[in-house]
């Protein structure tokens, strides 16, 4: 068996590991905020067995040109500028979520609730864990590395981008959830795009998720303080700086 095949088969062993795992944890463990930690970070195990097993199979490419891996061509202020958009965009939208009072039930509600209960006992690095790191980097490597790169070599950019936030929001499985996930997954994607490397759009899932968490964690009312205004104003800016940055880096290539 040669390697590629013997990775593509370990991470189906494992993909089966985890989803036992999530069974396990819905049909025998007592609900608590910690199952649904562990549950998190299962199905964060789900998706980097599925994009690296995805990678493994296809032998066109070398396994990180197939993930995106490769260094990003961003400059530092550029890479910066999307950081800081994406968090912007992204408390917009939670914010506007918040506003509209649909934060309250769901899947997003119990997530909030998890990581408030995490931050009152030994459980809080679990939940960076499961809800802060595992995300940016299980969900990058599927939906912007294998998926949104193996669109592109067929279709235009933006047709890659918009089916692979489709699939990442239908993954969030919540109605709520899957709404506030697709502009987040084309902000994403067209990070990804920019930067001709999932490397930043996972340093950006990563940072916002992880402050995200800081803020329930303290108690403070990141994502439902200011109003309406305050919500539109935050999501304008977060995407007028990805225009700039796309629009510098199409003025730097065309020169």
């Amino acid at each position: 068996m040669n390697p590629r095949s013997a990775l593509a088969l370990g991470c189906f062993f494992s993909a089966i590991l985890c989803l036992e795992g999530i069974s396990w944890l819905l049909n025998h463990a007592e609900p608590s905020p910690d199952r649904l930690l562990w549950i998190g970070l299962f199905s964060q195990g789900v998706w980097v067995c599925a994009a690296i097993g995805g990678a493994a199979v296809a032998r066109s490419a070398p396994l990180r040109d197939r993930l995106g891996l490769a260094p990003s061509t961003l400059s530092p202020g550029s890479f910066i500028v999307l950081l800081l958009g994406f968090v912007i965009f992204s408390h917009g939208l939670h914010q506007l979520l918040g506003v509209l009072q649909l934060r309250d039930a769901g899947a997003l509600a119990r997530i909030d609730g998890a990581v408030a209960a995490a931050a009152q006992g030994p459980s809080l690095l679990l939940a960076v864990v499961a809800f802060g790191l595992a995300p940016g980097l299980g969900e990058e490597l599927l939906f912007r590395g294998l998926i949104q790169r193996a669109l592109a070599r067929r279709f235009a950019a933006g047709i890659a981008i918009g089916v692979a936030s489709g699939l990442f929001a239908l993954a969030h499985g919540d109605r709520i959830h899957s709404s506030a996930a697709f502009p987040l997954g084309l902000y994403l994607g067209l990070v990804a795009h920019l930067g001709r490397s999932v490397k930043p759009a996972i340093a950006c899932h990563v940072a916002n998720n992880c402050l995200g968490l800081v803020a329930l964690a303290s108690g403070a009312s990141l994502w439902v303080s200011g109003g309406l205004g305050s919500a539109l104003a935050s999501l304008g800016l977060g995407v007028a700086l990805v225009i700039g940055v796309s629009w510098r880096q199409g003025c730097t290539a065309g020169q």
